[in-house]
């Protein structure tokens, strides 16, 4: 029986060798892991903050988009009052120039019958 087990120790030794490196593989295993979820981590609140960051971007240019509407609708209706004052004054103009030219015609009909 002895013999048996002296010649089972260098299986002893084998198994304790190899039952060490598979510990030592499972710890740098767990390591890498610890280090990979560390890295995700970090990655992680990086898009976070940039998500944020974007969110606040879009809000800021909602905001001007809103504003340049405002004031696009506030220029058109600028544009739209000056068209109409100016179509208003040229009707006033022609109609001035109506009347000048009756009052002319007149003159002329009253010069014409004191010469006649």
């Amino acid at each position: 029986m002895q013999e048996k087990i002296h010649s089972l120790e260098p299986l002893k030794a084998l198994l304790v060798t190899v039952s060490d490196e598979c510990t030592q593989q499972i710890l740098e295993l767990e390591e890498q892991e610890r280090a990979e979820i560390t890295t995700l981590k970090s990655e992680r609140l990086y898009l976070l903050k940039l998500i944020d960051k974007m969110k606040e971007e879009k809000i800021s240019l909602q905001t001007q988009v809103s504003k340049l509407r405002k004031s696009m609708a506030e220029e058109y209706l600028r544009y739209l009052n000056e068209c109409d004052a100016r179509k208003l004054l040229l009707a006033d103009l022609s109609e001035m120039r109506s009347q000048q030219e009756d009052i002319m015609l007149h003159h002329v009909q009253a010069n014409l019958r004191g010469v006649l």
